[in-house]
């Protein structure tokens, strides 16, 4: 199903985004409204929907390997 964080978000370290196997169904989807901030890096492994909408200033790097990813008025 379709989630979301509605908060802030705080990473140091890795921040690995993925999901079980694809054999689970039908995609899933992942919303994080808040602001995001930190030294951590992103790094998105699943096919899933990763929906970044807040305005983002972590200084890690982003890695997008699979699936899609969506900014709404974010700056990364």
């Amino acid at each position: 199903g379709d989630n979301s964080i509605a908060g802030s978000i705080m990473w140091n370290g890795d921040c690995v985004i993925g999901a079980v196997d694809a054999a689970r169904g039908a995609p899933v989807s992942l919303t994080l409204n808040g602001p995001i901030g930190g030294t951590g890096n992103l790094i998105k492994v699943s096919r899933d929907l990763l929906v970044l909408a807040g305005t983002n200033d972590y200084s890690g790097s982003t890695m997008l390997n699979n699936g899609t990813t969506l900014l709404e008025g974010s700056t990364l």
